[in-house]
């Protein structure tokens, strides 16, 4: 039952492939519907984005220095996307983007990259 419409939504993300094996087994309960396909996008998404947030938050203790301030607001937008699902509303790009961005210009290091393969 997986239409245009679920690839199509898909190929607007960061990572097509990942949207698409995750959203499309709801193709069934998705069919044309925006709404339906942000609700399971949502639902799909929480646990995940929980055990990220968990997992880059335990990282806290190993940062010290400039990678203190990028974890900080790192775990900080995390933190905002996770209540922000909680309450159905996501910018599914914001921690991704924040994260990443907030280590660009740091060394590289087991901080660092324990935090990109995380959130990417």
């Amino acid at each position: 039952m997986v239409t245009d419409f679920i690839p199509s939504a898909c190929n607007t993300t960061d990572n097509s492939d990942l949207c698409y094996s995750s959203i499309s087994p709801y193709a069934h309960v998705i069919k044309q519907s925006p709404a339906a396909l942000a609700l399971i996008g949502i639902t799909v998404a929480h646990p995940v984005l929980r055990r990220v947030a968990s997992d880059v938050s335990a990282l806290s203790p190993k940062a010290n220095g400039s990678y203190a301030g990028a974890l900080s607001v790192c775990v900080e937008t995390l933190g905002t996307a996770l209540d922000d699902v909680g309450g159905g509303l996501y910018w599914m790009h914001s921690p991704k983007t924040e994260c990443t961005d907030g280590f660009e210009d740091e060394p590289e290091g087991s901080v660092k990259k324990e935090v990109v393969d995380r959130v990417t």
